[in-house]
């Protein structure tokens, strides 16, 4: 066991290891996919629109924030945007090959670009997918609080108080079940 964990580790190390499971971790299955590209455009949104605001070179800060998004798809979806030169334009055409770049965030950083407000854009894309993200550790919190409450009851609903006589605690519990 320990040396398939070893092992599955240094492949994720190598580049077709890395491309392979960035690209696994988008899919996956059960929301996950869905909730790992929320994390990295929000990460990704919010270092870009910090560099921006920063004044920093947009070619450069597409480098920077494609390495700091922390999926390969992402960055590689980045480097085709910096290929061709112009972000809003070449943002639709990488997202239609990958799926690092969500249509939400072409169609936005398109506009910010064109009525000059790139860094609010940006920061609103981020906002959004922190929001998403955060909606999602809420309702999973509240899910598995739920469950903990349904097995904490089931567990107890058994046991009686040895204290206290059995038609008591029936009569008692069929005051409490009473409408």
């Amino acid at each position: 066991m320990g040396l398939s964990v070893w092992g599955f580790h240094r492949w994720k190390k190598t580049p077709a290891g890395r491309q392979a499971w960035d690209r696994f971790k988008l899919r996956a299955p059960g929301g996950i996919g869905k909730v790992v590209l929320k994390v990295t455009m929000a990460r990704f949104s919010r270092t870009l629109a910090t560099l921006v605001a920063a004044g920093v070179d947009i070619m450069k800060a597409l480098e920077i924030s494609g390495q700091t998004a922390g999926n390969w798809v992402v960055e590689s979806a980045l480097v085709d945007v910096r290929g061709q030169g112009a972000p809003g334009r070449a943002d639709r055409t990488a997202s239609d090959r990958e799926p690092g770049l969500p249509p939400l965030v072409s169609q936005m950083v398109r506009v910010g670009e064109e009525t000059g407000e790139l860094e609010k854009m940006l920061d609103k894309i981020a906002d959004f997918y922190e929001d998403e993200v955060d909606t999602v550790d809420r309702v999973a919190h509240i899910d598995h609080r739920a469950a903990h409450d349904d097995r904490h009851r089931r567990d107890h609903r058994d046991h009686r108080d040895l204290d206290v006589p059995a038609d008591v605690q029936d009569a008692a519990a069929r005051a409490v079940d009473a409408p």
